[in-house]
């Protein structure tokens, strides 16, 4: 440990569950006993972390240290702000949020270099950054990978005698993902974007009239030589001088189960996919891809919704999703939601007017939606989906989940990002937004001529359904439709039970809708399966009640549980198995939310069943999820002998990704 301890930067590499904790708090402790004998004191370390994960270093802290020899320990977050600088050197150890981090008032990317934010910062009378901190360690590191974020300048601007990026997966996109930790390391000489890309390659320059991105090739070599010496990185499958394993984990198994579609959810499919690729190919053929992305994910959604259940993907113009309407076809609920092969007006429900101080940012965040979309949510760290994010007065983005609930945590939380009021921020939509720069930037007059028709088309619809309803129609009768995914789902829990009648089972999706219907399904089935729910929508304290009735309650066999939810910061070894519902382009979340099972503690083999429909954008996207494992394990070292071109493989949704998830070919 002493040599770890006294280097001044490194790169901790665990899988989940591998003992990132205990290791640093071993470092930490080991560091002060050495001072102790050259009768000197060291400085406080400083934790850095996702609100979610504060917990779980307040609980290692208590459970590993006996009160007598327990460092002198607090959490810097609510009332604990109030501390000075003074009164936080004089501890052993300081936990903080990410969002902690923040100055009040201050937009640190506004700055054009980190001297100027430092003198900013400095002026601000921050406690945490007028601290002379033994280490800073950034625990979830990957939280920092975009490196013009708030929180990686934050991060950037603590003063720390050494510096620790821990985390699982240090690469979540690409490679470029290692350019804030080595800014924030101080790895110098490649600490610059301009010296990052010139020794390793990967920069990215975009001609923003026709879309087209040029990405110069990755030096993969070189990278992992630079990042070998100053990396600890450990799998579960590492092993010890003597062939043991390090970590002693039960077998984690991992299928990929195939659910076949009904003839009529094929129809379904096809048809949507059809109009889909249709829609694509007329922004591909006038070049307007990337200005209208937010639309193209959209459509990608669509087609992953449709995979679960079609009335997913229909606009909610299905009155009671997953109940079909008798005499009714699933294309006949398809045509209802006016989805047709020309590009559509904005959804129902969005508007082009826009709160003021948006209006005044739109030409900034018509450059963050025009490029390939590649925003993360601050606060879960995942990729935004833009159909279900908003967007803030002070122009950052978030999961329209997550910012609500962090705002509603204590009634008055501020931006995670500038730290702005958001008590009385309205949450602005993406897609209104984006519909407001359609505006102030129009398509050609051809699509819109076209987008008029079909939204005139779709009113009289609606008018003529409206006055045969008004007219006194009998009342419609409707019958639960179990999609193929449902009807997997429940073949696997049966499965999972009659092999163990005390399973415990979690069901991940990424979409609240279709937890909604995995909970009617399982509630209606008859098969005795209860369950409980987790998503981004409770509060704290209710997904606490949840989880311990998942642990403690022996009648309760499954926790339906949101991807963004559930995919760290928890530790769920009660359940030994697992299913994700869907894939996500990045593999790294989905990884994380293994590992809330199999990680240690866990005493009983683990399965995970990952569902997939075949001939879909699902296979599509798995392949999407091999090419970025590749990326990130060729250069961390588990595979060296990736070709140099790994930078075209890392970007996330190119114009050839996007044609190969409508499944055309260019």
């Amino acid at each position: 440990m002493s040599l770890v301890s006294h280097l001044s930067a490194r790169c901790l590499s665990f899988f989940g569950a591998q003992g990132k904790t205990a290791e640093c708090l071993s470092v930490i402790v080991s560091d002060m006993e050495e001072q102790k004998q050259l009768s000197s004191r060291p400085g406080p370390t400083l934790i850095v972390c996702p609100t979610s994960v504060v917990d779980s270093w307040e609980t290692e802290i208590y459970s590993r240290f006996a009160p007598a020899f327990r460092p002198a320990f607090l959490v810097y977050y609510g009332d604990a702000k109030l501390l000075s600088a003074e009164q936080l050197q004089d501890l052993d150890i300081v936990v903080t949020t990410f969002g902690s981090l923040l100055p009040a008032g201050l937009q640190l990317r506004s700055f054009k270099t980190d001297f100027d934010a430092a003198k900013a910062v400095k002026q601000s009378q921050h406690p945490l950054f007028a601290v002379k901190w033994r280490r800073v360690i950034l625990d979830e590191a990957h939280y920092i990978r975009n490196h013009n974020s708030e929180s990686a300048r934050a991060c950037r601007l603590l003063n720390a005698e050494h510096r620790w990026a821990v985390t699982g997966t240090p690469i979540q996109n690409g490679v470029n993902d290692l350019l804030s930790l080595f800014m924030f390391l101080q790895f110098r000489p490649v600490d610059t974007p301009k010296l990052f890309h010139a020794e390793f390659g990967g920069n990215q320059k975009r001609d923003w009239d026709t879309g087209q991105q040029k990405s110069a090739p990755v030096n993969i070599r070189k990278l992992h030589a630079v990042l070998s010496p100053v990396m600890l990185r450990r799998r579960k499958d590492s092993k010890k001088a003597d062939g043991t394993p390090i970590v002693q984990l039960p077998k984690k198994t991992i299928l990929v189960t195939e659910a076949n579609f009904s003839p009529e959810e094929a129809e379904f499919y096809t048809q949507l996919e059809t109009r889909m690729a249709a829609r694509f190919k007329k922004f591909a053929d006038e070049g307007l891809v990337y200005q209208n992305y937010t639309n193209v994910l959209v459509m990608i959604q669509k087609l992953r919704q449709a995979c679960n259940h079609p009335h997913l993907a229909t606009n909610g113009k299905v009155a009671t999703p997953g109940y079909q309407e008798e005499g009714k076809s699933l294309l006949d609920s398809l045509d209802a939601a006016g989805i047709t092969a020309v590009p559509e007006a904005p959804p129902e429900g969005t508007s082009s007017s826009i709160p003021a101080p948006i209006e005044e940012k739109l030409e900034r965040l018509r450059d963050i939606l025009n490029p390939p979309f590649e925003e993360t949510c601050p606060i879960c760290l995942d990729m935004l989906d833009a159909p279900a994010s908003v967007v803030c007065l002070c122009g950052h983005l978030y999961c329209k989940d997550c910012i609500t609930e962090w705002r509603d945590a204590d009634g008055n939380s501020p931006c995670p990002e500038c730290r702005a009021p958001l008590d009385a921020d309205p949450l602005t939509p993406l897609p209104n937004v984006q519909a407001r720069v359609n505006e102030k930037w129009p398509p050609p007059p051809k699509v819109k001529a076209e987008q008029k028709r079909i939204k005139a088309e779709k009113a009289a619809a609606e008018a003529a359904e409206a006055a045969a309803a008004a007219a006194g129609a009998p009342k419609v009768k409707r019958k639960f439709l179990a999609s193929a995914k449902l009807i997997k789902l429940m073949e696997e829990l049966k499965k999972m039970k009659a092999n163990d009648s005390t399973m415990k089972c979690i069901v991940f999706s990424n979409f609240t809708s279709f937890l909604d219907l995995c909970m009617t399904t399982m509630k209606h089935s008859g098969d005795g399966f209860r369950a409980v729910r987790v998503d981004g929508s409770m509060d704290m304290k209710s997904r606490q009640k949840q989880l311990q009735i998942f642990r403690t309650d022996s009648r309760v066999s499954v926790l339906v549980m949101s991807l963004k939810a559930g995919s760290h910061g928890l530790n769920l070894t009660s359940a030994n198995n697992v299913v994700l519902c869907e894939p996500w382009w990045n593999p790294m979340p989905e990884q994380q939310a293994m590992d809330r099972v199999h990680r240690t503690g866990q005493q009983k083999p683990v399965t995970v069943i990952k569902l997939t429909v075949d001939g879909t954008i699902e296979q599509r996207i798995l392949e999407m999820q091999a090419s970025k494992w590749q990326v990130a394990d060729s250069v961390l070292g588990e595979d060296s002998g990736m070709s140099g071109d790994g930078g075209k493989k890392a970007r996330k949704l190119s114009i050839q990704e996007l044609f190969s998830l409508f499944g055309m070919k260019r």
